[in-house]
């Protein structure tokens, strides 16, 4: 394939008068000046020669471009035919989704009244999951009370109540009775807490077991022991105790109450004096914890002398 040279290109097409360039071309003009001139053989050799140039130009530019042209036109066919491929596909899709339609609209009472029981049931799942986590907090809070793990028991009775005062939960009548248990707890678990933070301020311990022996718990029978028989020789002052929260911690745990307490000997869990006291602030009882100290300080006064 020989090179093209466009310049002789365009000089030879700038040498074709206009007016054969014309779109709209009459040649019997042009053969009436041609045979009404002096030399009408010449007239006819000179066009002669240039159309043989120019058929000479348009075999040049065909052999050099001809197979890109093929190409060209193969490639447009093949996209014409991908137009077509596409648009009967389009076509078909467009069909498909009308059946669709037209049967989920015979049906679309039967998938929204099932799609709304859905809704149904899962909603009454996840109220079951609620109540059956809220049901198990008072044996997560009694196993806590049996070890003395006052930060668990406080960390469970906080999640039950956090539960409890769910709209959904608080429209629950037979959870009614759990509320009154975890009230009950929770004056439980602050009677207990007064009564070891009690035992702590006067037996100078910081953290106790719920294994603990030896002086503490000596310490804390005498104390009980010495608490009861003041309350047996002061009725009034019997009273008293009961409003700064003397009687609270005798209120019972569950149906094993204190037997629990003493199984839970071997689990022994380290609970500081600092963990103590935020536990009874977070029971809103740290004013009560005073007020039970205050009271009982003659006592303990009086028995350490």
């Amino acid at each position: 394939m020989t090179a093209m040279d466009w310049a002789y290109v365009e000089e030879e097409l700038r040498d074709v008068p206009d007016e054969f360039k014309e779109q709209r071309f009459y040649p019997l003009k042009h053969v009436v000046e041609i045979f009404s001139s002096g030399d009408p053989q010449g007239r006819t050799a000179e066009l002669r020669e240039r159309e043989a140039r120019l058929a000479e130009l348009v075999d040049m530019v065909v052999e050099n471009y001809h197979p890109g042209f093929a190409r060209s036109i193969q490639n447009y066919s093949q996209i014409l035919q991908l137009f077509q491929d596409s648009k009967e596909q389009v076509d078909s899709m467009r069909k498909s989704l009308n059946d669709a339609i037209r049967q989920l609209g015979a049906q679309s009472k039967h998938l929204n009244a099932q799609w709304r029981r859905n809704v149904s049931l899962q909603a009454s799942l996840s109220l079951l999951k609620d109540i059956q986590a809220v049901v198990e907090i008072p044996k997560r809070i009694e196993a806590a009370v049996a070890s003395k793990d006052w930060p668990m028991a406080v960390s469970q009775l906080l999640e039950g109540a956090s539960r409890l005062a769910r709209e959904e939960l608080m429209q629950v009548g037979a959870l009614r009775k759990l509320r009154g248990d975890l009230h009950n707890i929770c004056r439980y678990i602050l009677g207990q807490m007064c009564e070891e933070l009690q035992d702590r301020v006067y037996s100078h311990t910081f953290a106790s077991t719920s294994g603990a022996a030896g002086s503490g718990a000596m310490a804390r029978t005498g104390s009980m022991q010495m608490r009861r028989q003041q309350s047996m020789r002061n009725p009034a002052g019997s009273h008293r105790g009961h409003a700064a929260g003397g009687s609270r911690h005798r209120a019972p745990m569950g149906a094993r109450g204190s037997a629990d307490l003493d199984a839970a000997a071997s689990m022994p869990v380290v609970v500081s004096t600092n963990q103590l006291v935020t536990c009874l602030a977070q029971l809103d009882g740290v004013e009560e914890a005073k007020a039970y100290l205050a009271f009982n300080a003659r006592d303990e006064v009086r028995r350490l002398m």
